[in-house]
């Protein structure tokens, strides 16, 4: 979940607030007729700042930090980049911040603990190779390479690849795509394993530091606070996620006339923060990739 769009075109993290803001600007003409365009205008120019503020807060809650810190979006950067690096699930990554006993393991000075947590949510090598696709092939995205940096520096921004529907965000990202498969190729089982436990550790002893200031900020003991933390993070961090394949399985199935699954999975997420992990676990393909960074 660096830029822009994942290797199979979904739309990632930091694609989505200018596509939102587009699609808000676009509602917004719609109401030129009754609110003054001028107006309109205005309140979309607050986009940008009331988004990153949100999205700012609500990381910070995912990660159980109960101060601000102006270090903390460069902290967050930091966490999407290793999940992108280890391949590591989005979802998952969070939860297992959430279980470790993160506080107490970090701040009594030891963190190998975590880091073999945080690495357990990592795709291993034979699932990488077999699960990371990308939209074009290594040939022609070279080729449509060349062209993206050809038009990238023109200043009325033309693209002739808009015509044939060819995003040149798509195409810088598998461009690193096959860099990073053709990188991981020469690698064994355990060259990666090393690799992740590595990245793992640099950032959570960035994070160390950080939960070390946060608590700091505190007037509660460390007991206390390691509780608050957990119940801000259990609030933030939903337990199970509607997976891709899970859900065009019950699809498939209704459009069948067999409603089962679509019943089953709708107890599942009434209650996404709470539901036990094993109740989704039993509705999931588990020979299917997670839901992978990248």
């Amino acid at each position: 979940m660096i830029p822009r769009l994942s290797v199979t075109g979904v739309i990632k993290a930091e694609a989505q607030p200018a596509i939102c803001k587009w699609n808000v600007g676009k509602l917004g003409e719609m109401f030129s007729l009754v609110v003054p365009q001028q107006k309109l205008n205005d309140v979309l120019s607050t986009w940008d700042t009331v988004y990153n503020t949100a999205y700012l807060e609500q990381m910070r809650s995912k990660l159980g930090l109960l101060s601000i810190h102006s270090s903390d979006l460069d902290l967050v950067e930091e966490l999407l980049t290793a999940m992108y690096r280890t391949q590591s699930d989005f979802t998952n990554t969070f939860l297992r911040l959430q279980d470790i006993d993160i506080v107490n393991v970090l701040l009594t000075g030891g963190i190998e603990e975590c880091v073999e947590g945080m690495v357990s949510v990592c795709l291993p090598l034979h699932l990488v190779t077999k699960f990371v696709t990308t939209t074009y092939s290594k040939e022609d995205c070279d080729q449509l390479l060349k062209l993206v940096r050809m038009y990238a520096s023109r200043e009325d921004g033309y693209n002739p690849l808009a015509m044939y529907g060819i995003e040149p965000e798509v195409v810088i990202r598998d461009a690193e795509t096959h860099r990073d498969l053709e990188r991981l190729a020469k690698m064994t089982a355990e060259d990666k394993d090393k690799m992740d436990r590595d990245v793992w550790r640099v950032w959570l002893s960035k994070f160390k530091a950080r939960l070390e200031e946060d608590h700091k900020c505190q007037v509660d003991d460390m007991d206390t606070y390691n509780r608050k933390r957990k119940e801000v993070m259990a609030a933030a961090n939903p337990k199970v996620i509607p997976r891709n394949h899970v859900l065009q399985r019950a699809i498939s199935d209704a459009e069948n006339g067999d409603y089962d699954l679509v019943r089953r999975l709708r107890d599942v997420f009434e209650e996404p923060y709470t539901t036990p992990v094993e109740q989704w676990m039993c509705e999931r393909e588990l020979e299917k990739p997670p839901c992978v960074v990248t």
